[in-house]
């Protein structure tokens, strides 16, 4: 398959979830300071290249579906379509689901701790130990603008899963070299920051 089938399926496909996250919300879910919320929204993110070489692009523009529920929770699925990254980079997956402590829920503040996984297929993003999960870690700030728009920053720090070491395991041993430790394969500088424009339903 060319290229520009590839940019045109993936475009088609992150449409089709910007749409899909606004027919699935009801009159019913005012706005962000309801006791439960759909919002879509898109977000740019910026991933710091870290210690290897071996990485793709360092902007990426996602598309999200965000729910919020009893105030305190929430959760947060993003299809980035137009990631593009080197065959050993684990970083850029195409794919984040992501659940939300709030911490302050307030009508115009918003301050939520984040964890989840990302990963190149849905399998995976369900998966513990699957060959492309990756886990995430951090925080995210919404300022809320008029109930409805809000905007968005976050952080986040990702770790390569238990598959991906299993994978480097596998191969040291079939290769009978030096067994690696899981600490030696966290890369402290793979921190993720976006910036998002959302809006509740």
């Amino acid at each position: 398959m060319s290229p520009r089938c590839t940019t045109r399926r993936s475009l088609f496909l992150a449409a089709a979830v910007f749409c899909g996250a606004i027919a699935v919300a009801t009159p019913a879910m005012a706005d962000s300071d309801s006791w439960a919320t759909v919002g879509a929204g898109a977000r740019l993110a910026y991933q710091e290249p870290g210690l290897t070489e071996a990485t793709g692009q360092d902007y990426m523009l996602a598309l999200g579906v965000r729910g919020e529920f009893l105030y305190a929770f929430g959760a947060e699925f993003e299809y980035m379509p137009l990631a593009k990254r080197l065959e050993d980079d684990i970083y850029r997956s195409s794919l984040r689901l992501t659940v939300h402590l709030h911490l302050v829920n307030s009508r115009y503040f918003d301050l939520h701790l984040g964890a989840g996984f990302a990963s190149d297929s849905f399998g995976d993003l369900v998966n513990v130990e699957g060959a492309s999960t990756v886990y995430r870690l951090g925080v995210g700030t919404e300022i809320v603008l008029g109930g409805h728009w809000a905007l968005g920053v976050d952080g986040y720090w990702n770790l390569p899963g238990l598959g991906y070491y299993n994978q480097r395991l596998t191969a040291s041993l079939q290769d009978e070299g030096e067994v690696p430790s899981p600490s030696d394969q966290i890369d402290p500088s793979q921190i993720e920051f976006g910036f998002a424009l959302r809006y509740y339903l």
